[in-house]
C-alpha cells in the first residue's frame, strides 16, 4: 500500500494505492495514526487506485472513523472503483460514510465547519 497526503483547508487527503488487504490494511493503519494529529476536519480518502478491500481493510476503516468522530472530525471516502464499492454497498459500510465520486466533489461537499 502506498500513500501521499495532501490537505485542501478542513479536509486531509490521503491517497491510496494498492491493494487494502492484510498487508495493506496494516501499513494503512499506522498512516491514519500518524496523521490522525494534523487533520483539522476531515479525512477523505482518495481510492482511485485501490483495486481490492478485504475485511481488515474495512476495520481499518471502521476505526479510524470511530477515532475520528471521537474528536468531531470525519471520515470520507472517493473516487471507489466499481469492484471495491460494490465490497462497501454488500457489507452496508456505503452507507457509513460519505461517499464521493471525485476528490473534487469531497472538498466541496465536505463542511469548513
Amino acid at each position: 500500500m502506498k500513500t501521499s497526503v495532501e490537505t485542501a483547508g478542513a479536509v486531509t487527503i490521503l491517497h491510496l494505492s494498492g491493494r487494502l488487504d492484510t498487508k495493506g490494511a496494516s501499513d494503512l493503519e499506522k498512516e491514519i495514526q500518524t496523521i490522525l494529529p494534523s487533520v483539522a476536519k476531515h479525512l477523505l480518502l482518495h481510492l482511485k487506485d485501490v483495486d481490492y478491500v478485504s475485511s481488515s481493510g474495512l476495520r481499518v476503516l471502521l476505526s479510524a472513523a470511530k477515532s475520528l468522530k471521537q474528536q468531531e472530525k470525519s471520515l470520507a471516502l472517493a473516487h471507489l472503483q466499481e469492484q471495491v464499492r460494490e465490497v462497501f454497498d454488500l457489507t452496508g459500510f456505503s452507507g457509513l460514510f460519505a461517499v464521493f465520486t471525485t476528490i473534487e466533489e469531497g472538498k466541496n461537499g465536505l463542511p469548513e465547519q
